[in-house]
């Protein structure tokens, strides 16, 4: 190996490279997909030979990678983002139901973009049907809540401001108001994240029906093309025989 390609390799890379790398691949959703098949594979090697075309075609980057160095690039930037997201949930999860402070993913749009098609999704549906169950077995006194969505799937509780009030309300309370409150406070507290986690559970079943309509368009798409090539080919027999023939019938 010459030394102008090990340099070459110890180049890191620039913001705007990592970000003109996300954009691109966001064109190109299948090579975010799961399917192995021979044709995928096929199309996923020709489609990240066009990626590197154009990743290398932009002006400014400082050295032209080699299709293997952006697939790796890819793949550090999938590892960070999912390091991030466990990372975030173990925050969730170490609060107690108490106060939190989460820094939020900032990402470049389009990696997130990316993020939605990978395996992460069942994962944080797990994670919310967990979080949502201790969340409801903890006494609630307060029956104004705020619902935050810190990411796919993650739910969290927010104190509102008005607890400090509603506590030194209940004070005044006898115990057997007191009771009956928590009990009226924890039902609406239920049926409230009953409702939310619904609609998080709807929202993951609609990605993946739309990612299983995207897959069955390309495959479809496909075929199609399949069956025009094999059409060419019999067209081109057919001619040849044709001209064949005639041939002989001259003679």
């Amino acid at each position: 190996m010459s030394c102008e390609n090990q340099t070459k390799k110890r180049v890191n890379y620039t913001a705007e490279e990592r970000r003109d790398l996300m954009e691109i691949l966001s064109r190109y959703p299948m090579l975010t997909g799961k399917a192995t098949d021979n044709k995928v594979i096929a199309v996923k090697r020709s489609a990240w030979e066009k990626v590197t075309k154009e990743f290398n075609s932009i002006d400014g980057h400082l050295i032209e990678r080699t299709t293997d160095q952006l697939k790796k690039l890819w793949e550090n930037k999938k590892n960070e983002y999912k390091k991030k997201l466990v990372q975030t949930k173990e925050k969730i999860r170490g609060t107690g139901g108490g106060p939190y402070s989460i820094e939020t993913i900032n990402e470049d749009p389009h990696l997130e973009l990316l993020m939605d098609t990978v395996d992460i999704e069942l994962q944080s549906a797990k994670d919310c049907d967990r979080i949502n169950e201790e969340v409801m077995m903890k006494p609630v006194l307060d029956t104004s809540v705020r619902i935050i969505e810190v990411g796919e799937g993650d739910i969290l509780l927010d104190e509102d401001e008005t607890t400090n009030q509603l506590e030194y309300e209940i004070v005044k309370k006898t115990t057997a108001e007191v009771a009956e409150f928590q009990a009226i406070t924890q039902s609406r507290k239920r049926k409230a994240e009953k409702s939310t986690l619904e609609k998080s559970r709807g929202a993951l079943v609609q990605n993946a029906m739309n990612e299983r309509k995207r897959m069955m368009d390309i495959e479809h798409q496909w075929k199609k093309e399949e069956h025009n090539l094999r059409m060419l080919m019999l067209q081109a027999k057919l001619e040849a025989y044709k001209a064949k023939r005639m041939h002989y019938e001259k003679k």
